[in-house]
């Protein structure tokens, strides 16, 4: 069985940075401004103005030991490491 894969949809009046935030906050059950940088992990400007300049482009990084991909139509997923499997939080 594979890792746990959490499924949101990228808001239209937010930024990437915000709608990243909130599904971690929500997954970690933790308000999003307690959450480290996202700045630290990966430059969401330029992901952000990657997805919005090309048609069916997938960004994927890992932000707090989870692997986020984000795609060009707003989809963003959140793979959770399986216990065990070696993958560090």
């Amino acid at each position: 069985m594979g890792p746990p894969i959490h499924y949101y949809h990228r808001s239209d009046e937010t930024s990437l940075c915000v709608d990243i935030a909130r599904a971690v906050g929500r997954l970690f059950d933790v308000d999003p401004a307690e959450l480290p940088p996202l700045a630290n992990s990966f430059d969401a400007e330029a992901a952000e103005a990657v997805l919005e300049s090309e048609s069916d482009t997938v960004v994927v990084f890992t932000y707090l030991g989870q692997r986020i991909t984000v795609t060009s139509d707003r989809v963003m997923t959140i793979e959770s490491p399986v216990a065990g499997s070696g993958a560090s939080a």
